[in-house]
């Protein structure tokens, strides 16, 4: 089970959010006078110590199919694979509609100046649960579009 939470872009995350808060400054910090950052801001460099952690997602150029992936890191695969849960979800036919309407909610947050906070516990590789932490940032290509997610993730 997954509990999420959603936050104006501004807002720092809170303490919960444990090494996450940096990861938000990093992403703030890349473009802090447009409300959502620019993805030519946010370079691989500046992302250093956290590639293995982060997903990122071109939505502008993903087919109704499957979510074009830019960046998967090693930790995130082990924990959620090579798969986005908005392919997955346009794939099942079996998928728990709570499922369904809670990706439903977090993409109206998501896209409407929120980012998104999660925190659950998934199976890793090993397939036993396992509690982790993610958050779900957007970045644009012109500062007002949502074009791209990137998401952190963190066990704890």
């Amino acid at each position: 089970m997954f509990i999420n939470y959603f936050y104006p872009l501004t807002q720092v995350p809170p303490k919960e959010a444990c090494s996450l808060i940096d990861f938000y400054h990093i992403w703030r910090n890349s473009n802090s006078e447009l409300t959502i950052p620019l993805r030519k801001d946010l370079s691989f460099e500046k992302l250093g110590g956290w590639h293995a952690n982060i997903r990122l997602v071109d939505l502008e150029n993903s087919t109704p199919e499957a979510d074009k992936i830019i960046i998967s890191g090693n930790i995130f695969n082990n924990y959620f694979g090579k798969e986005t849960m908005g392919t997955e979800i346009r794939s099942s036919t079996t998928l728990d509609p709570e499922i369904i309407k809670g990706y439903n909610k977090f993409l109206k947050y998501f896209h409407s100046n929120h980012y998104g906070l999660v925190f659950g516990a998934t199976p890793n590789l090993d397939s036993r649960l396992h509690d982790v932490i993610w958050i779900d940032l957007p970045l644009s290509n012109d500062g007002t579009t949502i074009t791209h997610m990137l998401t952190a993730l963190i066990p704890l």
